[in-house]
Formats: C-alpha cells, sequence, structure tokens
C-alpha cells in the first residue's frame, strides 16, 4: 500500500496504555541494517512502515537515486487525533517518485535479496 494511502486508512495503531499520559502512544522509531548479498549495498533504514510520538515514517526505494531511505509520511494533530500525511521525498536528491520498501523486497541496485544485519 502506497505510504500515503496508508495515512489516509488510519495510519499505525497506537498501543492502549493505562498511565498519567492515558491515551494511544506510539513507540519509538527503530534502524535496521540491511545488506544485499549479491553486490554489497546496505542501508540502514527501518525496513518498513515506523512510527514514533510525533512523526510516522516509511522506508522508500526513491525512483530517482535508488536508495532506500526513511521518509516523513505523517506529522502527528494532536493527542489521539492520528496523523496529517505529508507528501513523501527522497532527503537525498529531493524526487517525490518513490515506491514503498520493505524487507521482503529487493535490492533496489541489483535485485537480489537484501538480509538484516543483526547488531
Amino acid at each position: 500500500m502506497p505510504a500515503i494511502a496508508w495515512f489516509r486508512s488510519g495510519g499505525p495503531q497506537g498501543i492502549r496504555t493505562n498511565t498519567p499520559f492515558s491515551g494511544t502512544l506510539f513507540p519509538m522509531g527503530s534502524l535496521s541494517s540491511f545488506e544485499c548479498e549479491k553486490c554489497g549495498y546496505t542501508a540502514e533504514v527501518s525496513g518498513g512502515q515506523d512510527a514514533g510520538f510525533e512523526a510516522a515514517t516509511q522506508t522508500i526505494l526513491c525512483d530517482g537515486c535508488r536508495e532506500l531511505v526513511d521518509v516523513l509520511v505523517g506529522k502527528r494533530k494532536g493527542a489521539d487525533q492520528g496523523f496529517d500525511p505529508v507528501s513523501p521525498r527522497c532527503p537525498k536528491c529531493r524526487g517525490d517518485s518513490v515506491t514503498p520498501w520493505d524487507e521482503s523486497h529487493p535490492c533496489p541496485k541489483c535485485g537480489s535479496s537484501m538480509t538484516e544485519v543483526p547488531a
């Protein structure tokens, strides 16, 4: 599902908590290293959809520079109000022709499998 469509359909589902902050909390995002087994290309990205307290991101393949990067796809509206969608742009080349990527997708450079590198 394209990143913007994901947010228009409700975005990430939060974690309900019973804390003094009450309401829906989103865990902090995380990064993983991915490496191509064939050509050695590496990327440090979340590996798909991710969200923190104030923003939501999506790992994308930039069609312009053929790099994997995480991009902002949503900004927090307010407490318990979800995210406002943001049109994703590649931070490296500023291109807006992007494709959502997750770890099941191939290497953007050679098309071979990419695997998560243990920390």
